[in-house]
């Protein structure tokens, strides 16, 4: 046998007998899936295979963090060897073999608009280990904070409006304001009739009108006489009167019929004809 054919034979023979051990194992870095807040805790589980791991290093990597504080850790089962800018250096101590929590980590978030990355890399340990990298990357979605809505303002509809937003009587000018509830007409002779339109602000306001006190049907009123002529809006338990105080602006004598314009014409033509007999009488008496 040749040496070549020898040295073949016993690489073949070391690898059939004494073969690389390969140790599995399995880091779970277990963190919230969305980020909500500027801080965020992060657990590392570790889950062993079937055989003891022993003396495991390994990097955190940390991206847009500027802080991060170590609660919950069991000192017997991991060490922070070392901690460099953004990189925190660990070292697993004991023989694990069961899977449980070894450490949990908080971190705070560095600029909220800017991306967040936390990531397990260069592990490792004695043996060839299997282990995918673990990482963890959020683009930032913070939840705005609740804004107590600004209360509106109460629109037509509601039953607080109790307002005309117009009022007219045919032929007398009231200057009608919704703020002015009180108002005075002078007519100028009785009896006669009023014509009246009203428009109330809300749709579910009802307008009730009144002569002294007694409603009215309609839209016109017979006057006799000086009265009040009330406007009473009404909406659920709230209510306002527009009153409109009516006078008559009688100028003629009660017992004769005629007005002062009449009385002054009368004089006039007596005072006309007493001149003119006057006068008349001086000329032929002589």
């Amino acid at each position: 046998m040749s040496l070549k054919k020898m040295i073949k034979l016993l690489i073949l023979t070391f690898i059939l007998f004494f073969p690389i051990k390969t140790w599995a194992f399995t880091l779970n870095l277990s963190c919230p899936e969305t980020i909500t807040s500027e801080s965020i805790d992060c657990d590392l589980i570790f889950v062993p295979d079937e055989d003891t791991i022993e003396n495991i290093k390994m990097d955190l990597d940390l991206t847009n963090i500027t802080s991060y504080q170590f609660i919950n850790i069991n000192p017997t089962d991991i060490e922070i060897v070392s901690i460099i800018k953004n990189i925190i250096n660990l070292d697993l101590l004991n023989n694990i073999t069961s899977e449980k929590e070894i450490g949990r980590f908080r971190f705070t978030i560095g600029d909220p608009s800017e991306d967040v990355s936390i990531m397990l890399t260069n592990i490792l340990g004695d043996g060839m280990i299997t282990s995918l990298d673990v990482s963890k990357n959020y683009h930032i979605s913070t939840e705005p904070e609740p804004i107590d809505p600004i209360p509106s303002p109460p629109i037509n509809n509601e039953p607080t409006n109790v307002t005309l937003s117009n009022l007219t009587i045919t032929d007398y000018n009231l200057n009608f304001d919704p703020s002015k509830e009180t108002y005075y007409l002078a007519l100028k002779a009785v009896p006669t009739t009023l014509n009246f339109v009203y428009t109330q602000a809300s749709s579910s306001a009802t307008v009730t009108v009144l002569l002294d006190d007694s409603s009215i049907t309609g839209n016109s009123v017979n006057i006799t006489q000086a009265g009040v002529l009330k406007f009473k809006v009404t909406n659920g338990n709230n209510e306002k009167i527009y009153t409109v105080n009516i006078s008559i602006n009688d100028l003629n004598n009660p017992y004769t019929g005629i007005s002062v314009g009449g009385y002054v014409i009368i004089i006039t033509i007596l005072i006309i004809l007493g001149t003119y007999l006057i006068i008349d009488k001086k000329t032929y008496g002589r």
